[in-house]
C-alpha cells in the first residue's frame, strides 16, 4: 500500500538494529495521516464437530523486522462468531492501517512505520499474510 505524504507531513526517525536496511522514509506521525486507509481481512470459520458452538476469531499486526524498541504483535480486532455443527460462517473485518499498524516510539509518539507488515489471524500457528506500507514523500 502506497501512501503519499503531503508538504505537512514529514517522516520521521526510527531506530534500526541494521541501519542500512531503513527505508528512505522510515515512519509517519500517526496524527499527521488526515485521511484514512483502510484494508480488511474475509476469515471462514468452520465448525468440523458434531455440536454447535462459538469460536473467537483474533487478528494481531506484527511491524516490520529490525525496528529497535517496539513490540512483538499487537492485538487489532476481534470477534465472536457462532458456528452450527457442521456449517461454516465469514467474519469480516476492516482495519484503519495507522491505527492497526502503528507502534509508540521511545519519546512515546504514535508512528506509522514503512516496510513489511504481518497480519496474523489467531495463534502463531494460524494463517498470516504480508502488507507493504510504502511512505514517499513528492
Amino acid at each position: 500500500m502506497d501512501i503519499l505524504l503531503n508538504n505537512t507531513q514529514h517522516c520521521r526517525n526510527i531506530k534500526y538494529e541494521d541501519e542500512a536496511s531503513k527505508p528512505p522514509c522510515p515512519a509517519v506521525l500517526v496524527d499527521d495521516l488526515y485521511y484514512e486507509h483502510d484494508f480488511s481481512v474475509k476469515v471462514e470459520v468452520k465448525n468440523v464437530g458434531k455440536r454447535d458452538g462459538s469460536e473467537v476469531v483474533f487478528v494481531y499486526s506484527k511491524p516490520p523486522d529490525g525496528i529497535v524498541g517496539t513490540h512483538g504483535k499487537q492485538m487489532i480486532g476481534f470477534e465472536r462468531v457462532f458456528v452450527k455443527a457442521g456449517q461454516s460462517e465469514e467474519v469480516y473485518f476492516v482495519f484503519s492501517v495507522p491505527k492497526a499498524l502503528g507502534i509508540v516510539d521511545y519519546t512515546a509518539y504514535k508512528l506509522l512505520p514503512s516496510g513489511m507488515h504481518t497480519i496474523m489471524v489467531g495463534d502463531d500457528h494460524g494463517l498470516s499474510f504480508p502488507l507493504q506500507i510504502n511512505l514517499e514523500t513528492k
